[in-house]
C-alpha cells in the first residue's frame, strides 16, 4: 500500500469521514472502513509465524483477493447504503426506536 495513495487501515488518523462517496471505489464509508480494519486485524495473528518475505507476499495476495471479493459482491455499496439509511433515520423526527 505504501506509495499507492491509499490509507493504512491501521492508521486511525486516516479513517474516512461518513461524508465520503458511495462504494469502495469512490471512498470508503465508516462501515466499509470498519470491516476492512477488522479483516486486517484478524489476519495479522494468522501471519505472525511466517517469514517477512512470505508474510508480505501472502498478505498482499489475501488483501487483493479480499478487495476483489468486496468489489464483486458490492459489499462496500451495501454497507454505504445501510450507513446512509441509519443516518437518515437518525435525522427523521418521525422515526421512533422500538
Amino acid at each position: 500500500m505504501e506509495g499507492s495513495g491509499e490509507c493504512d487501515p491501521h492508521d486511525m488518523q486516516c479513517a474516512p469521514s461518513s461524508t465520503m462517496g458511495m462504494g469502495m471505489g469512490m471512498g470508503m464509508g465508516t462501515r466499509s472502513w470498519d470491516m476492512k480494519k477488522s479483516f486486517n486485524l484478524a489476519l495479522r495473528p494468522l501471519l505472525t509465524a511466517c517469514s517477512n518475505q512470505v508474510l508480505t507476499s501472502l498478505h498482499e495476495s489475501i488483501e487483493d483477493e479480499f478487495e476483489s471479493l468486496c468489489l464483486e459482491t458490492q459489499v462496500g455499496a451495501a454497507l454505504d447504503t445501510v450507513e446512509q439509511l441509519v443516518e437518515e433515520q437518525s435525522l427523521d423526527p418521525l422515526f421512533s426506536d422500538k
